[in-house]
């Protein structure tokens, strides 16, 4: 396959639909080897896996590298959840639940893709996906219900 990203070995979280799995179809287009990663297998996921967790992502890591015959090079951390509730109903478990996927996978795929480079360096690209919604929030996602106080 020819392209600008010929030769290189990409993993893509959520990858299984939106914006990861466009990720995904493009940078294969443009040459990459791509391992696509969501939560679940499905028809256009090969690395099925939870990123909020250590020992799934180096299973991921592991099998999208066996798979394309080497360490990842190209990682587009892109997998990332909501939660559409007000503040004071949001249950502690949730709130994990986000941190994880969120925060966490981005830091343990990125952890992951440094320490499977080849002595642990050499080239290679990370790119982190976010949401629109850290700069306009949306009602009822993490926001309190309560009136407002006068003064």
């Amino acid at each position: 396959m020819s392209g600008p990203l010929r030769g290189r070995r990409a993993l893509v979280t959520g990858a299984g639909a939106g914006i990861g799995r466009a990720t995904a179809q493009r940078l294969a287009a443009d040459g990459a080897s791509v391992a696509a990663n969501d939560l679940q297998a499905g028809p256009d996921v090969d690395a099925p896996g939870d990123v909020s967790d250590e020992e799934a992502v180096q299973g991921v890591f592991a099998a999208a590298g066996a798979r394309m015959g080497g360490p990842i090079d190209l990682l587009v951390n892109n997998a990332g959840v909501s939660a559409p509730v007000a503040l004071e109903d949001m249950p502690l478990e949730e709130w994990e639940r986000v941190i994880g996927v969120n925060l966490t996978g981005p830091f343990l795929c990125s952890r992951e893709l440094v320490r499977r480079l080849p002595g642990g360096r050499g080239p290679a690209t990370i790119v982190n996906v976010s949401s629109v919604h850290e700069e306009i929030p949306w009602p009822s996602f993490a926001r309190t219900t309560a009136p407002a106080r006068a003064g």
